[in-house]
């Protein structure tokens, strides 16, 4: 036996490497390098980036690149773009992947060839929170701009990034908070990257962009986006810099520097200048982004020695637009886009009483009318044919009419959110798509060029079952979804992210008039395009006007006056202030939450929002919820209007397929302001902010118990010119009747110290001589302590400023 066994051990030897040999020799001269996000930062819920570099000194490889990511369910997307290397070639390609689990450390990307993995990278990943502060540093000399994550310590990460590694797909910059550049050749940025990255800042998106002795060649692939284009240099003092950032620089120090000089755009706003006039800190606002420019050098004394540089970098983020929350799409809201793309309309099951009048029939065929009429005809014995019968007939009725339900051919519901603004060339659309199948198979489906494309997260509880694998192809052609599997009557979901020039056009401009307590809008909205948009709304602050439909090609003239004593708004903060993530969760982070003491950011977008939990208003309901990030409205005039049609194409390439289609539009209009007699600004001009991720609640709906307290920052919207305030009036409200008033305080902007007001009751309160709480920009912080042991309920609390003297 042990002869026979030998000379087989010995053939098996000589066979297994020649069986091996060929996928060794298939990985000579392959080499394979990846990297993840920005310098290795992710954040869950957004675009992840992988630019993967492959090199082939072998054989010719015609390949995909594969990117597996796997759900806590089972279910997985696979992510693949093709790959050419013929032998002696290096390429440099990027595979955009969707959601990240948060507990994943690592991904994988595999190169393949003829369905064989000939060669495999692992990246590691570090996550970075949804409400942490992400900077970008791109320079060539790294010290330049240190002390950036100074700026918000323990809550900061800076990546250190080249022009290779920034996207050139505006939406996977949705991770990136701010970007600064300086001293570095940004010609080095591609034609697509570049346009990636002014999509990025009218997205809401921060560049700040350094001069100096080298700023010509940093704005040189930068045509277009700077506030300040520099054509020369001169030397100017930044003492007035240091006295700004609030840390002088000191006697003895020499604050003469290179300086960047040139045209400002029409747009551009001084920031600061130096005692000569030179501009020092210049910035433009794109869309719901903005652009800073720091005309002085940053590698030169006495900024290069300067010990706290991070006032510099503070000074300028504390300087912050309003973002609204709907700006950067979305950031994780599944649930709600989930119901959206469930609500699909003329697709119902049979109702409950339909239901149960079709049992109770066949209950009374099958079984009394039956033995009635066989007892009748004396023929009690037949009754082993008919309940068979009787059996069979309904079964092939209830199969017949689920049929006719559900139709024969598929459904692509098509949802988007289209964002314009002015003086940009495309717009923003955040789509959600749902295959709905009337029977059990696998789909494939086209989309646009540039469009990223994700399986919306599956949620185990819901109709929405994603079933085994789906694969996202993706070339500068298009993107292809495959093996979409659907099962009998169900949907399979996706977010779909992309910037197109391809939209309906609708804008104009209004005049703001702001007088006695009210508001006046005046002007003209008008449809340049071929499409009927209905529920039109007004969005200016905490005011929402509704407005009538406006037909294809029409202009609807605007003249609304309405009162400013409604409630504030919540604020997106500047990049200083810290998360805000408390307040969201207890407002359903923009879901169907709904208060009469507090207009939630549904009711400016849907007319219906406070009955959000009706069936026939799921659909735009959760629309809306599904791209509000947070309460923030902006600081701009918003036109909300809703009409049936998408501006993407899908083609399903298996068959024929029926569409159902719903876009939201939001458009920001040019607007100009008649604030000359402007010396009050009620709480309806005002924005709110929590001063505390301890804050849980609003200052329209709050509950303080024990020692809990509760902080807030109410400043006018950004537009409004600063008046001389000299008078705050505090309103302190509970609906629910007589109850302990609880404890009030002030932020003094000259000692930073908290100090109580005195003599608090429900109601408007008074307090004169307040300049000392009032910060330059308007700004008042105030803090609620419970005065009692039980809660305190608050069902208003905010400010007015006046101006007496």
């Amino acid at each position: 036996m042990l002869k026979r066994i030998v000379p087989v051990l010995l053939a098996l030897g000589v066979l297994i490497p020649l069986t091996q040999q060929p996928a060794h020799a298939q990985t000579q001269g392959l080499t394979l390098d990846a990297r993840a996000g920005f310098d290795g930062y992710v954040q869950q819920g957004e675009w992840l980036p992988i630019q993967v570099t492959a090199s082939n000194d072998g054989e010719d490889l015609v390949g995909e690149l594969r990117v597996e990511m796997p759900t806590l369910t089972g279910s997985s997307a696979l992510y693949t773009r093709p790959i050419d290397l013929p032998q002696g070639s290096r390429k440099t390609v990027t595979v955009y992947v969707g959601e990240v689990g948060g507990f994943a450390e690592e991904v994988r990307v595999d190169l393949v060839e003829r369905g064989r993995v000939v060669l495999t990278e692992e990246v590691e990943l570090e996550f970075v929170g949804g409400s942490s502060l992400l900077i970008g540093q791109w320079s060539d000399n790294a010290a330049f701009l240190r002390n950036l994550g100074e700026v918000r310590p323990n809550d900061t990460a800076v990546a250190f990034i080249t022009a290779e590694d920034l996207p050139d797909v505006a939406a996977a910059w949705s991770a990136l908070d701010v970007l600064v550049v300086a001293d570095t050749d940004t010609t080095a940025l591609g034609p697509d990257q570049r346009a990636a990255l002014e999509q990025w800042i009218i997205s809401g998106g921060r560049l700040i962009v350094g001069g100096g002795t080298g700023a010509l060649r940093t704005a040189a692939g930068l045509e277009g986006l700077l506030p300040l284009t520099p054509t020369d240099t001169t030397e100017a003092s930044i003492e007035t810099l240091g006295q700004a950032a609030g840390d002088p620089f000191g006697q003895g120090i020499d604050t003469a520097t290179t300086v960047a000089t040139g045209d400002l755009s029409e747009d551009a706003e001084i920031l600061l200048t130096a005692e000569d006039g030179t501009p020092l800190i210049v910035y433009q606002e794109m869309g719901a982004g903005r652009v800073d420019y720091i005309a002085a050098d940053l590698g030169l004394e006495p900024l290069r020695s300067w010990e706290n540089i991070a006032a510099l970098w503070t000074l300028i983020l504390a300087d912050s637009p309003a973002l609204p929350g709907w700006a950067q799409g979305p950031g994780g809201q599944w649930s709600s886009a989930r119901t959206a793309v469930a609500a699909l309309p003329n697709v119902s099951l049979p109702s409950i009483l339909q239901l149960c009048g079709f049992l109770g029939l066949y209950v009374l065929l099958i079984g009394p009318i039956n033995y009635l009429v066989l007892w009748r005809l004396k023929k009690r014995e037949l009754a082993w044919f008919t309940i068979p019968i009787l059996v069979v007939a309904f079964s092939l009725i209830a199969y017949f009419t689920g049929f006719q339900l559900r139709g024969s051919r598929p459904i692509l519901h098509r949802l988007a959110v289209v964002q314009l603004y002015p003086g940009t060339q495309e717009a923003q659309v955040n789509g959600l798509l749902g295959v709905w199948s009337p029977r059990r198979t696998a789909y494939q489906i086209e989309l646009d060029p540039g469009t990223l494309a994700q399986p919306i997260p599956p949620d185990t509880a819901s109709a929405l079952v994603n079933t085994g694998q789906v694969t996202i192809e993706s070339d500068p052609t298009g993107t292809v979804l495959r093996d979409v599997r659907v099962d009998v009557g169900a949907i399979q979901p996706f977010m779909l992210d992309m910037r197109t020039a391809d939209v309906p056009q609708i804008g104009g401009d209004v005049e703001v008039n702001i007088e006695d307590g009210l508001l006046t809008m005046a002007g003209d909205v008008i449809n340049f395009s071929p499409l009927d948009f209905t529920d039109l709304s007004l969005i200016f602050a905490g005011t929402v006007i509704r407005l009538p439909d406006l037909p294809a090609g029409e202009v609807l003239r605007v003249d609304e006056t309405v009162s400013l004593e409604g409630g504030s708004v919540q604020s997106s903060g500047t990049f200083l202030d810290p998360p805000s993530g408390a307040v969201n969760q207890f407002t359903g982070g923009g879901g169907f939450y709904y208060s009469g003491y507090y207009s939630g950011p549904l009711t400016a977008f849907v007319p219906q929002a406070e009955e959000c939990y009706l069936p026939e208003n799921t659909r735009i309901c959760s629309l809306a919820s599904s791209v509000l990030r947070h309460e923030g409205r902006g600081s701009r005039v918003y036109l909300v209007g809703w009409t049936e049609s998408v501006p993407y194409e899908t083609q399903l390439l298996t068959g024929s397929a029926d569409t159902e289609d719903l876009s939201m539009y939001i458009v920001q209009l040019g607007a100009s302001f008649d604030t000359d007699d402007l010396s009050e600004i009620p709480p309806g001009l005002m924005t709110w902010v929590p001063l505390t991720t301890s804050t849980v609640g609003t200052p329209y709906d709050l509950a303080l118990s024990g020692d809990v307290e509760a902080a807030f920052r109410f400043q006018p919207i950004s537009l409004l010119p600063p008046i001389s305030a000299d008078t705050i009036v505090l309103r302190v409200r509970y609906d629910g009747g007589a109850g302990t008033e609880p404890i009030v305080q002030l932020r003094n902007v000259q000692t930073n110290e908290w100090e109580e007001v005195e003599g608090i009751v429900w109601g408007a309160n008074t307090i004169n001589n307040a300049q000392r709480f009032i910060a330059p920009n308007g700004a008042v912080d105030a803090r609620l302590i419970s005065s009692t042991e039980f809660y305190n309920y608050i069902s208003t609390f905010d400010i007015t400023l006046i101006e007496t003297q």
